[in-house]
């Protein structure tokens, strides 16, 4: 049974539990073009700065040079800088933009790639994974976020922690260093720029200081009960809008969920079981709102680190989490009682790591609505399993199929008078395949993954009015997202033991959005008819080398590459970056445009 032991090797690499190569071949340093480096580096653009003539920013530093050589989380004390306070609650913050800038690297050495958390107040800000050294290459890399939606989490004083745990001894030796500061850019009223929309309330999910919470199995649920006040500052409130921003991350048993198949076969097959869907289900006060897809993420030691050295994968090192529309729930959430929402991992199998931001919009003025909510649809993902795996010669061979399609609509609606009613609704369709084909004999492992996850958001506002000599009027946005994954992996062993593993991944993150207003944040508003693409797509190809003693002896023929394109009309954006590396050395790096 040689393929199935290897088999097992294969799953012990994939956590990162082997002796790892003595990679060797970079040069760590660079000045200007990163071509010749093989330090790590990324397509994905910084976060854009606001025009200089509004004036330049306030650098408020979080931490300098922290040092990551344990489980311990460090903590960090947060100051804002100077302002002049806003007038009224909802008078333009102080700031038309907030942008978190953190430096992150690792001595050279052995090490894992490690899970990096940084919450502000509670509320995370910052969740992603950290590039694994080498023994001869110590990467080092830069990340930003847009945290303008906090302006008001941010006015004021905060606790802060990092938890990036690592573990050092005599075979793990890489040391993680990290640096992160706040870029306040000033808004001035008058000066003709527009004040950014950012959120009235901040609730995070789970509300603890390290910002996450492990999602064991389908019954683990994250959950937050809260109450909207019916004021701020002696001024009446209602809620506008209302989203939750949802970080999946897949851990031990559920790191690779696409590459996992039924239970019955998990054992002949030598995978882990509970299929290979996942899905976020999001409840408010035990009925269903919504749904999010989960990202499969693989991290920089994920199933070949040579695969993701120096161009990581697809967000790797900075998550991008996905937004839930809630806001047809913003009657019952302004009625000024507790409610409790929810959140779990639909086929977790030990098990996700969960966050999430809840993110409120009220309007001022508003004293009271009526109204309601109503949800139809499927309110559960249904599955269809196709399972065609036969023996051949005493091996496993054939293939596997999982399929999935959803649609839910939330509808909520407020009574403005007797004759006029907003309505807003929410559309989410979602289909999910995931095809597997295995190849088995006694010197040979091969599993081919091609799996789509498809999901089309279509949000429309409505105001209805029957009152004569008035108009109704309707705006609508619809956002197509798609996650595609292609993986083949190929196991070959010769008669003394040894063998190699040829790998190749593609992955994407596509978003196409179109429509004549912004759903996504603040109070409805129409724009200019507009439609957006954004594509982000890494590939890589590597063979590894291990012998008997399924140690990693070396690699051969590795590449990769990532293109980060955005375009944009209303206004027009064109952004467009390519990198390609060879060998782990940069061969290739071309920017475009002016950052999204």
């Amino acid at each position: 049974m040689l393929a199935m032991i290897c088999r097992s090797f294969f799953r012990t690499w994939f956590f990162g539990l082997s002796v790892l190569a003595s990679f060797g071949f970079w040069n760590p340093s660079y000045a200007g073009s990163p071509v010749g480096s093989g330090n790590t580096i990324t397509a994905d653009p910084p976060v854009s700065r606001p025009a200089a003539k509004f004036g330049g920013p306030t650098k408020v530093q979080l931490f300098d040079n922290l040092e990551f050589n344990n489980f311990n989380p460090q903590n960090f004390a947060y100051t804002p800088p100077e302002f002049t306070p806003p007038t009224a609650p909802n008078s333009p913050r102080p700031w038309a933009k907030v942008i978190l800038v953190c430096d992150i690297n690792v001595t050279s050495g052995v090490q894992y790639d490690r899970t990096a958390r940084m919450t502000i107040g509670n509320t995370v800000v910052y969740i992603g994974t950290t590039s694994e050294p080498t023994p001869k290459l110590g990467p080092s890399w830069h990340i930003e976020r847009d945290l303008t939606e906090y302006s008001n989490l941010l006015m004021s004083a905060q606790p802060g922690e990092i938890n990036i745990g690592n573990l050092i001894n005599g075979t793990y030796t890489g040391v993680i260093y990290a640096s992160a500061y706040l870029l306040f850019y000033p808004y001035t009223q008058g000066s003709g720029e527009q004040a950014p929309v950012v959120a009235d309330l901040v609730y995070p999910l789970p509300g603890t200081a390290d910002g996450s919470y492990t999602l064991q199995s389908n019954m683990s649920t994250l959950s937050l009960t809260f109450s909207v006040p019916r004021q701020v500052e002696s001024i009446p409130t209602t809620v506008a809008r209302v989203y939750l921003d949802v970080f999946a991350q897949s851990q031990y048993q559920d790191e690779f969920w696409y590459s996992n198949v039924s239970d019955d076969l998990a054992q002949q097959l030598n995978q882990y079981g509970g299929t290979s869907f996942r899905e976020v289900e999001v409840n408010i006060d035990g009925q269903v709102a919504g749904f999010a897809p989960v990202y499969p993420w693989i991290y920089t030691g994920g199933i070949d680190p040579y695969l993701w050295a120096p161009i990581p994968g697809v967000q790797a090192l900075n998550f991008v989490p996905y937004r839930v529309d809630l806001s047809p729930f913003a009657v019952l959430l302004s009625d000024g009682n507790s409610h409790t929402i929810s959140l779990n991992v639909y086929n977790a199998n030990n098990y996700f790591l969960a966050s999430a931001n809840l993110l409120v919009y009220l309007n001022y003025n508003s004293s009271s609505l009526t109204g309601g909510v109503t949800v139809t649809g499927d309110y559960q993902p249904a599955l269809d399993i196709q399972e065609n795996i036969h023996q051949i010669k005493g091996y496993p061979n054939g293939t596997i199929g999982t399929r999935s399609t959803r649609h839910l609509t939330v509808q909520g609606y407020i009574v403005v008078s007797p004759t006029e009613k907003l309505v807003t609704t929410v559309e989410q369709d979602a289909s999910f395949s995931n095809d597997q084909r295995f190849v088995v004999s006694a010197t040979h492992y091969e599993q081919d993954i091609l799996q789509v996850t498809k999901l089309t958001t279509k949000s429309t506002y409505q105001d209805l009015n029957t009152d004569p000599g008035k108009k109704s009027s309707t705006l609508l946005s619809v956002k197509d997202l798609s996650y595609p994954l292609t993986a083949d992996i190929v196991q070959t062993f010769k008669s003394d033991g040894s063998g190699q593993q040829k790998t190749t991944v593609d992955r994407g993150y596509v978003v196409d959005q179109q429509g004549d207003w912004l759903p996504e944040i603040g109070l409805p508003l129409q724009v200019a008819p507009y439609t957006s693409h954004l594509s982000n797509v890494v590939n890589a190809v590597d063979t590894q080398l291990f012998n008997s003693s399924f140690q990693i002896t070396g690699n051969q023929g590795q590449a990769s590459s990532q293109t980060y394109s955005f375009d944009a009309t209303a206004p027009y954006q064109h952004y467009l970056h390519t990198i390609k590396a060879a060998n782990s050395v940069v061969t290739y790096d071309h920017e475009e445009g002016s950052a999204p």
